[in-house]
């Protein structure tokens, strides 16, 4: 089966989404040995496309793009378009070419565009409803990687649309991470920069934790463009290396993951769990279905950072036992989420348009 992976970035941003589409195609390619081709914005050793040049946010979209897609279909010829929708732009002006010729597609939605400031959500909620629901009801499939992400999403649960559950997997690498020899801290991984990722909240939970009495770091693992000058936080920037970032979620008194608005999954809950690792979440979607409170961790209320700090020091003070319950978990957690069972879920649904 010819398969055209569409999605706005593929290596600009190392996030859940690009590992998510990387993992995915590669099981794809090795079990079914399918022929996938990539169209993104970034990429740069497979189909070209022009850059965008009218930029939004974190999107952008070129008028080039309405004569160069229909010539990549046209060449190109796949069986199945493979939409990985982020953010606006490259996605929709497929899918609309998809539509008109005639070439079945798969969207496997990953996020809302929805952010924490009144602009973003006034013009994200404008956008859906005038432009990106098309993407969803002109789909042959939708995929989402959690239903209780398509219940909660401000936008999704409008749509009487039957999606299918695609979660992500996690890699063997990334399951057996050893205690490093340091001092204690608590572990943040994520863009701080972006408001929504609720950094700054953790941050005012942990400033007061440590001017009650405590002596722990914050570190930091993702970009940052100022490096977070404060007091007792350490950014390492972006891990690449599995095995590292295992290490850091083994290492670690707890894993905080505080955003504020809906996450699609939250593949960082998953893996510090695996890796023994406490996790306290803000967040509706599929990370609070991990998290057992008092049990492998905490949910608090998005914003909230007096609950946050009462979390926090719950978890420190009975940090063994939040450990101990957390690996008697791993190996269900570790058979549940596979890259072959999303890849396995993913080809019975393209099958049926071969």
């Amino acid at each position: 089966m010819r398969v055209l992976v569409v999605s706005q970035y593929l290596y600009r941003f190392p996030g859940g989404a690009e590992k998510y589409i990387r993992e995915v195609c590669f099981q794809l390619k090795s079990q079914y040995a399918y022929d996938i081709h990539h169209l993104a914005t970034d990429c740069t050793n497979d189909l070209k496309i022009s850059r965008p040049v009218f930029k939004f946010f974190s999107s952008g979209i070129n008028l080039n793009w309405f004569n160069e897609i229909p010539a990549i279909l046209k060449s190109l010829n796949p069986d199945m378009i493979y939409l990985h929708y982020t953010v606006p732009g490259l996605c929709d002006v497929v899918q609309f070419f998809a539509k008109r010729m005639s070439i079945p597609s798969a969207v496997m939605y990953h996020s809302d565009v929805y952010g924490s400031k009144t602009i973003k959500r006034i013009l994200g909620a404008l956008y859906f409803k005038t432009v990106g629901r098309r993407i969803i009801k002109h789909s042959d499939i939708a995929f989402v990687s959690s239903i209780a992400y398509a219940r909660e999403s401000k936008f999704l649960k409008e749509l009487r649309t039957n999606f299918i559950e695609a979660p992500p997997g996690i890699r063997p690498d990334i399951t057996d991470g050893k205690s490093l020899d340091c001092s204690p801290f608590i572990l943040f991984v994520g863009e701080p920069d972006l408001r929504e990722k609720g950094f700054d909240v953790l941050y005012r939970a942990f400033s007061s934790i440590n001017k009650a009495g405590e002596s722990i770091k914050l570190v930091v693992v993702g970009n940052s463009s100022d490096k977070i000058p404060l007091p007792d936080v350490h950014c390492v920037g972006v891990i690449q290396s599995d095995k590292e970032l295992s290490n850091l979620y083994a290492s670690a008194l707890v894993t905080v993951f505080p955003s504020l608005t809906l996450e699609s999954f939250g593949l960082v809950t998953l893996e510090a769990l695996v890796n023994a690792c406490p996790v306290i979440v803000s967040n509706p979607g599929n990370s609070a279905l991990l998290i057992r409170d008092g049990v492998n961790g905490y949910n608090v209320g998005p914003g909230d950072h007096q609950a946050l700090r009462t979390a926090i020091e719950k978890v420190i003070k009975s940090h063994h036992q939040f450990r101990s319950n957390c690996l008697s978990m791993k190996s269900d957690l570790i058979h549940r989420y596979t890259w072959q069972r999303t890849a396995d879920c993913i080809h019975a649904e393209f099958e049926k348009y071969r």
